[in-house]
């Protein structure tokens, strides 16, 4: 009894150690330990092989080669017989086979991109291991789908999985008329709905379908399929040819109840009609779409999803339509709206709308109705279409409509002399929303710091959470002393760049970006000489 205790807790020990280094950029200590004894094997090779790149590394065990990271599989597949070479191996060197089985056993996640020799090597492992998937434990995927009719794919799913990402490829094909000066370039993209049409009893406890990249697909034939995978939570269409129209939506919705978040484009709302019911939706993505399509899908009603809290809209228009004007008021009358804690939205466009600097309508003015949504703890708002002024009261408004917001990015373009508002601005942030710690806003004006209404904090009084400010450009005199004072006072928790000079420094260690990298180092140093004479 004593040594069978004694044996678990040496193994719990050792899955401590592996796990420790379960990290990216750990292969090698990884593989290390897979050859340490037979004890350490099966542990190590676990998580060395619980996430794949591509099938490659599978390929050359099966082979019995030295795996060499190859943008292509080598000559050696290109010409062997596929059919011939497994038979071969399973005949001969049985061993072989059902360690190959082993370690395949171990893949939870691998990326995959179909090329016509490996696809005809997964059809002929899976019909010689009994017609199942040689992945049991495949928990994602991500299929890169290039060959027309192709439906491979579905020879790696099983129960175990969860997440699909298929990214759909144009095949380019180029031909030669006779007579003809230059060839002629023909792109298509390859059918995704034999895929779909077995993915319900290829992967019935799929939770999160993803379909991305530059296909073009029949909507109305692939929806149906879609509805078929009742155990999915998640779904996400980043194409512009997967647009949902009320109708898909509400076919969707209806056929997955449980469905919790939900990323695509819309089109063709222009008469929504009865409404779509979302009891479990979460978080709604509505990616590029035009305005006219968001104002009657906000307006009409047209959602009802009663634990909504997280919404991103990008509302994008080809010419400028008088909609975009209407995409925020309609958004803050939508039923979901005051209970919303996350909001992502940008309004952009291809034509510029420009006035005199004394008529460009005012960021506080544009996003007003919005200032009703006083559970807001996410908000990120990028105006791209208009030119538009902004200054102190803008920024106060703001911070008196949601005093509950802990990020916050305002975004907008900074043409114009009144587009960048006064930097003592910020003292309203600090006043007003008690638990902000990121903010990021386009353009501040270097004003003159005294008067500032910012009175010296006391000791026992709490400092303000802000950890993260990024201010994109500055325009105005610098005066890092006078900055640097009101920062810190501000903001005393605010992280400053690494005081180490970096070759290669990212742009997220600066706590705010100077038109000169030396004003922004300057007030970084002063920072520090008054946090340092505090202590």
């Amino acid at each position: 009894m004593a040594s069978a205790t004694s044996a678990a807790l040496d193994r719990d020990v050792l899955l401590h150690v592996i796990d420790f280094f379960d990290k990216p950029g750990n292969l090698r200590i990884l593989a290390t330990c897979a050859r340490v004894c037979k004890a350490w094997c099966e542990p190590a090779s676990r998580c060395l092989w619980r996430y794949l790149p591509s099938l490659h590394p599978l390929w050359y065990l099966l082979s019995n080669r030295n795996y060499a990271e190859n943008p292509r599989m080598a000559a050696f597949w290109e010409f062997v017989d596929t059919d011939d070479f497994v038979k071969d191996v399973i005949q001969r060197h049985p061993d072989q086979w059902a360690h190959f089985l082993e370690v395949a056993s171990f893949v939870c996640g691998a990326d995959f991109a179909s090329v016509s020799t490996e696809l005809n090597l997964i059809r002929t492992v899976v019909k010689y291991n009994e017609g199942v998937t040689f992945l049991p434990s495949l928990h994602t995927l991500f299929w890169r789908h290039s060959v027309p009719d192709d439906t491979t794919c579905l020879l790696l799913c099983s129960p175990s999985l969860r997440s699909l990402h298929v990214g759909i490829s144009r095949i380019r094909l180029t031909t030669t008329a006779i007579g003809a000066l230059s060839n002629r370039i023909t792109q298509f993209s390859p059918s995704l709905e034999p895929i779909l049409s077995g993915l319900p009893a290829a992967a019935p406890n799929l939770e999160r379908l993803t379909v991305s990249d530059h296909a073009v697909q029949n909507t109305v034939t692939f929806a149906p399929h879609i509805e078929s995978l009742g155990s999915l939570h998640e779904l996400v269409l980043r194409t512009r040819s997967f647009a949902l129209s009320p109708a898909l939506m509400r076919g969707i919705l209806e056929h997955i109840p449980q469905l919790a978040a939900l990323t695509t484009h819309i089109a063709d709302f222009a008469e929504p009609g009865s409404q779509a019911v979302a009891p479990a939706l979460r978080r709604l993505d509505l990616l590029e779409s035009r305005s006219p399509d968001l104002v009657n899908f906000l307006e009409s009603g047209f959602l009802r999803a009663p634990v909504l809290v997280s919404l991103r809209i990008r509302s994008t228009d080809d010419e400028y339509h008088a909609a975009s004007a209407q995409v925020i008021p309609a958004l803050a009358q939508a039923s979901f709206a005051p209970r919303l804690h996350l909001l992502d939205l940008s309004i952009s466009g291809d034509e510029l709308v420009s006035r005199s600097p004394e008529q460009n309508p005012t960021f506080g003015r544009l996003v007003a109705p919005l200032r009703t949504m006083r559970e807001l703890l996410g908000v990120k708002i990028a105006l791209g279409l208009h030119v538009v002024s902004i200054d102190d009261s803008d920024l106060r408004a703001l911070a008196q409509a949601w005093p509950c917001v802990q990020e916050l990015e305002l975004g907008w373009l900074p043409l114009g002399p009144r587009a960048a508002p006064p930097l003592v601005a910020l003292r309203h942030f600090a006043a007003l929303c008690p638990d902000l710690r990121s903010l990021t806003l386009t353009r501040m004006m270097l004003s003159r710091m005294e008067g500032s209404g910012v009175e010296e904090k006391k000791e026992k009084e709490k400092a303000h959470p802000l950890t993260w400010l990024n201010v994109k450009s500055f325009t105005g005199d610098d005066d890092p002393e006078a900055i640097a004072r009101f920062l810190d006072n501000l903001f005393p928790n605010l992280e400053l760049a690494d005081p180490e000079p970096v070759k290669d420094p990212a742009p997220n260690n600066n706590i705010i970006n100077f038109q000169h990298e030396s004003s922004r180092i300057t007030v970084e140093q002063r920072i520090r000489r008054l946090r340092e004479a505090r202590r």
